[in-house]
């Protein structure tokens, strides 16, 4: 009794310098660590986190860009617009052209989400305008008149100057790209505008963190406005601070030669990124929600305050929690499993009950050690019961070396009278019989070995059914390299016999292996249904729950049970269907731990 005082007294001791510890002290150096450095440091986080958000969303609308300012480009170098026209100078026909410049259109910008429409602008001489638009970017024809109305005049004033580059141009709502087509003299004669989608070109905008609103100015001039409807700050009031902010910071970007700007303003709740087109800077300005910027720092001051109160209870209150419900039981528990340990199986401690968990893990214990008890007897006594049964099993069977002489001479006789299929079936038969007899006592036997025994038993199927049994076999393994337990298939053939059947009677079975990265998987198929009651049963079967008595069950659960035995739990049998029309027996046998033949 002393020594387990002793020992209870010691965990004691080291639970209370284990609050010290990990608890006292922490929490006070936490304190200090508070005043001095969160909230610097959540700012510089909360800065940090912002940049790499508008930095991530500028790529992807830089991304965008480049992609609609390749696709520009390409319309000048496939050369098919110009060779159309070139054609067109010569010949005059205009609907040829007509017909090679829309398919062109058709083909490259239809199901573009970048570009809601295409136009093709030609020099005077040429009368007609061609066009697309985009399927998927919700565009139509209505875009194309708006353009025709409003735009097309200014897009001309802005290619006269253009060259051979590209050029973003914003008109009433609607935001191009410009670029002049050149023939090999570098003469421009038509010019490609592609209205930009800006709802799928710039729809990352709304992924800034903390953001609520927002503009996107193009050399210097706002274009557009977009706004998080869940905001909750005043969104007239944050447009006007994203322009005064503009005004003030931004104006002069356009000399920055950067390819990507990124900035914060933490004082108005402004983040900012800029992107190039050429010589063009689109600039994006985001309001951010302030309250949810700091509204870590508030919640930690309203937490660590509440912490400091309740503090000094708290750690009283765990220290007599844990020794008087933990200590105390688990030191008995550990005597108790020391005298298992050492062979007293049956050993029970005195009930604890002062709370009910510890009362039942007392209780669980006591009735465990008494069942081990119980258990190694019984298993002890089945042990001998089952070799009894054996021996006399094999007592009563008939001679095996007799029965295979006579087999053969059966043989014999149907070979020397022409009747091969007698003497197929009979060799078939000796196959089957020597592999159920084992009589090397074999408890694995070689994947190769394993087949040879299936095509007998298949072969005495097929001579019972005739054409109506129908069985395939892929092997995608080496057979020779494999060791598996002996007659763990044959269960599953039959049960493609069994239940494999379809409308016209006829029986359809396959067997399939291969070896993935972890297991040898054998797989056997019959066009059979389980119904629920069906999974259920298995389930049970699989599990060792019910036993349903008949050789075909026993044998199926026998098979799952010798490859977890043998292979561990990892391994074993499964059953499920396939659209409720092929039933699948798949055995699985952990590669790790599978015995294979060595090379020679």
């Amino acid at each position: 009794m002393k020594k387990i005082k002793s020992r209870r007294t010691r965990l004691a001791t080291q639970m209370v310098g284990m609050i010290i510890l990990c608890w006292i002290i922490p929490f006070l150096a936490l304190s200090v660590l508070f005043y001095s450095f969160f909230y610097v440091r959540n700012i510089e986080k909360n800065k940090e986190t912002i940049l790499s958000s508008i930095v991530s969303v500028t790529d992807l609308c830089q991304a965008n860009l480049d992609k609609i300012y390749e696709e520009s480009l390409n319309a000048s170098y496939d050369g098919l617009i110009r060779k159309a026209y070139e054609k067109y100078l010569k010949d005059g026909d205009e609907y040829q052209m007509h017909k090679q410049v829309t398919n062109y259109l058709n083909s490259t910008y239809k199901y573009s989400k970048l570009i809601s429409n295409t136009i093709i602008l030609y020099s005077e001489d040429v009368k007609l305008e061609y066009y697309t638009y985009s399927n998927v970017a919700g565009a139509t024809y209505r875009n194309i008149d708006e353009f025709t109305e409003n735009t097309k005049e200014v897009v001309k004033a802005e290619a006269e100057s253009l060259g051979t580059g590209a050029k973003l141009v914003y008109n009433n709502g609607h935001l191009y790209v410009v670029r002049n087509l050149v023939r090999s003299n570098y003469q421009p004669f038509a010019t490609i505008v592609m209205e930009v989608n800006t709802g799928k070109c710039f729809d990352a905008l709304s992924d800034v963190i903390y953001e609520t609103d927002g503009e996107i100015y193009l050399d210097g001039g706002r274009i557009f406005s977009y706004t998080s409807l869940d905001s909750s700050q005043d969104i007239f009031d944050a447009k006007d601070s994203i322009e005064e902010f503009y005004n003030e910071k931004l104006i002069n970007i356009r000399a920055v030669s950067t390819r990507i700007i990124k900035g914060y303003d933490r004082e108005r709740a402004i983040t900012y990124g800029a992107v190039k087109f050429e010589d063009q800077t689109v600039v994006f300005v985001a309001s951010l929600d302030s309250f949810a910027i700091n509204a870590e720092i508030v919640a930690f001051r309203y937490l660590f305050f509440t912490v400091v109160v309740s503090f000094i209870v708290l750690t009283f209150a765990i220290y007599y929690f844990f020794k008087k419900n933990i200590n105390r039981p688990i030191g008995k528990l550990v005597d108790a499993s020391q005298k298992i340990g050492d062979g007293e199986y049956g050993f029970k401690i005195e009930t604890y009950a002062s709370n009910y968990e510890m009362h039942r893990l007392v209780d669980n214990f006591n009735n465990m050690s008494e069942k081990l008890n119980k258990y190694f007897n019984e298993i002890l006594a089945e042990e001998v019961a089952v070799r009894d049964a054996r021996l006399k099993a094999l007592q009563s069977q008939i001679n095996p070396h007799f029965l295979n002489n006579t087999l053969e001479i059966i043989n014999w006789q149907a070979r020397m009278s022409g009747n091969d299929n007698v003497s197929e079936m009979i060799e078939a038969l000796s196959t089957v019989m020597n592999a159920a007899l084992d009589r090397e006592n074999k408890p694995e036997v070689l994947l190769k070995d394993e087949l040879e025994f299936v095509q007998a038993f298949v072969h005495i199927i097929k001579a019972r059914f005739g054409d109506r049994f129908i069985f395939e076999e892929d092997v995608k393994v080496d057979s020779e390299a494999y060791y598996i337990p002996r007659l763990i298939i044959q269960p599953l053939i039959e049960n493609v016999v069994e239940h494999g059947r379809d409308d016209d009677g006829k029986i359809y079975g396959s067997l399939e292996i291969y070896a993935d990265d972890e297991f040898l998987n054998i797989i056997i198929k019959n066009r059979g249904s389980l119904s629920d009651e069906d999974r259920e049963k298995i389930e049970g079967l699989l599990a060792g729950a019910i036993d349903l008595g008949d050789n075909h069950n026993i044998g199926i659960r026998n098979v799952h049970q010798r490859l977890q035995i043998m292979y561990g739990q990892r391994s074993g049998l499964s059953v499920y269907t396939q659209r409720n029309v092929v039933t699948v027996c798949q055995l699985k046998i952990e590669l790790a731990k599978i015995r294979q033949k060595l090379p020679i």
